[in-house]
């Protein structure tokens, strides 16, 4: 495979620039329900349609459903073994974002990494070799995918190659030009977007350096194109992290989410002290009254990160420095790292005495349920 990475300009602008004034979001509904309620009902849903779709498409073939249930027959009978390729992957295209959220390493300027992107050509060599195995592609970790210039080009390749695509944004391209209807060609299956308010005082505290009337103007220009194009993907989630300075414009978030058609995810979200409290409670050493772990992790055989030089980390909390397994693209691809002698140690470590792995040791994280686990940890440490 040729080498993964091409370099990136630390100071990469953004697919579009120009701003358009836009109608406000202001009408409130008279009862809403709890931001709980709605959190765990929109992922219900998007889980749902996801896997409708996918099986429509035939995304979900027997031999892939066969792959899923074997890694997690192994993942359950806590063995080190995989089968030859997992069965969804994350792929981290860039660490270059256009804003500076205050609780997002990549924000505060924390990657470990410098600043980089993936080749379009190395990218298609990794849909190539995994076409059979994987049907989701988790398109997004540290960076803003849409400042990647051949984003749509890749979505277009994976879900031409039978592979559903799910990707984050904080929706500041889509507002100009024909970026919208690209995004709705590409055949991206769930794009899920960022915001912290509808007023742009309130939604820049967080989302620093973004412009809330582009996020707005994108997504309606978004499910414009959906109607224009009789489609229903992109299935679009609108992610609303909740502060206690934000609460009033929850309402008027909600109206946006069905004005275009979109599932509403409440997030609970925190400040960069709260980011920094976090690390060092899951990287400090474990003590008597730490809250409970168990010599797993589900990740290990359900979801590699791929990173844009093609270095692959056993799971996607990037912050916490976990070792890297192996690259593909030195290491002669996917399957050769995830079936490798390294990932496999890592594995083996993990049922053994996961208290010596510094970036685990604390960590009872469980794919989809990260947000659960986190908070107990911080309990335990605020006491």
């Amino acid at each position: 495979m040729e080498d993964c990475r091409r370099g990136q300009p630390h100071s990469s602008e953004p697919l579009m620039q120009a701003e358009q004034p836009m109608p406000s979001v202001s009408d409130r509904s008279e009862s809403s329900p709890s931001p709980i309620r709605d959190s765990r009902a929109a992922h219900l849903r998007l889980l749902a349609q996801v896997a409708f779709r996918m099986v429509l498409k035939r995304q979900i073939t027997p031999y892939k459903l066969l792959n899923c249930v074997l890694n997690f027959a192994y993942a359950v009978r806590r063995r080190p073994a995989v089968t030859a390729l997992p069965s969804m992957i994350e792929i981290d295209i860039n660490n270059i974002c256009n804003l500076k959220c205050p609780a997002c390493p990549t924000g505060i300027g924390e990657h470990h990494k410098v600043n980089g992107e993936m080749s379009y050509e190395s990218f298609c060599q990794i849909v190539d070799e995994v076409k059979d195995y994987v049907f989701v592609i988790v398109l997004f970790n540290s960076g803003e995918p849409f400042m990647h210039k051949d984003v749509c080009k890749m979505i277009e390749y994976a879900h031409a190659g039978g592979i559903s695509v799910i990707t984050s944004t904080n929706g500041n391209f889509f507002h100009v030009g024909d970026h919208a209807e690209r995004l709705v060609r590409s055949g991206l299956d769930v794009l899920i977007v960022s915001i912290s308010g509808v007023s742009q005082d309130v939604y820049g505290r967080y989302h620093q350096n973004g412009k809330v009337d582009r996020v707005i103007a994108g997504l309606r220009k978004i499910a414009q194109a959906k109607r224009d194009s009789n489609v229903a993907t992109p299935v679009l989630m609108l992610r609303y992290l909740l502060f206690d300075y934000n609460h009033s414009e929850l309402d008027q978030a909600r109206q946006l989410a069905r004005e275009v058609g979109a599932q509403l995810n409440i997030r609970r979200a925190g400040t960069r002290e709260d980011y920094h409290r976090l690390k060092a409670a899951m990287l400090s050493e474990r003590s008597a009254d730490a809250p409970p772990v168990t010599n797993h992790c589900y990740w290990l055989w359900s979801l590699p990160l791929i990173q844009y030089d093609g270095d692959v980390r056993p799971c996607c909390i990037l912050n916490l420095d976990p070792p890297d397994q192996g690259n593909v693209c030195r290491d002669g691809g996917v399957a050769q790292v995830w079936g490798g002698e390294t990932f496999r140690e890592f594995r083996t470590q993990m049922l053994t005495d996961k208290s010596k792995i510094p970036s685990c040791r604390n960590c009872t994280s469980f794919p989809g349920l990260q947000d659960a686990n986190i908070r107990k940890l911080l309990r335990w440490r605020s006491r």
